[in-house]
């Protein structure tokens, strides 16, 4: 992967990683307790993918083997649940209730998602076509985290 690629990838992968992990502490304040069991859920798959995420982005930077398969592998777990979660909570966001303001800092970094995913992963897949495997399973398990969301939910 070229070098100023590969920075640039590095950089994003933490800055998102950590701004995913401070964008979760506000949240944790304003929960109603009902909410509680499904938003565990969310919560623990966005921190676990946030941690993979931000070792990715060393990684790159460091220059390991590993690094690109987890960040193939966070970043399209992440865009999965970016994915369904923005189309889920956009009738709440539109919504003229003031209540669900308080989940726009989620909202916006979804969308964030959304729309670097798509760079990312042609800036990885393009030196590196092994890495569609990674991408795959990495769809897969936000779609299985985003399942348990909406079972525990109802």
């Amino acid at each position: 992967m070229e070098s100023s690629r590969r920075v640039l990838l590095s950089r994003g992968a933490v800055v998102f990683g950590v701004v995913n992990v401070l964008r979760l502490i506000p949240e944790l304040f304003v929960l109603r307790k009902d909410a509680i069991g499904a938003y565990t859920v969310l919560a623990a798959c966005d921190l676990l993918l946030s941690v993979v995420t931000i070792a990715a982005g060393v990684g790159l930077i460091k220059g390991r083997p590993w690094a690109p398969t987890a960040l193939a592998y966070s970043a399209a777990a992440g865009f999965i649940i970016s994915l369904v979660m923005f189309i889920f909570m956009w009738p709440y966001m539109r919504s003229p209730s003031g209540n669900d303001f308080k989940f726009f800092p989620r909202f916006a970094f979804y969308g964030l998602v959304i729309l670097a995913f798509p760079i990312a992963a042609a800036a990885l897949i393009r030196r590196r076509r092994e890495l569609v495997g990674s991408l795959i399973w990495g769809a897969i398990s936000g779609g299985a985290c985003v399942a348990v969301f909406f079972l525990v939910r109802h």
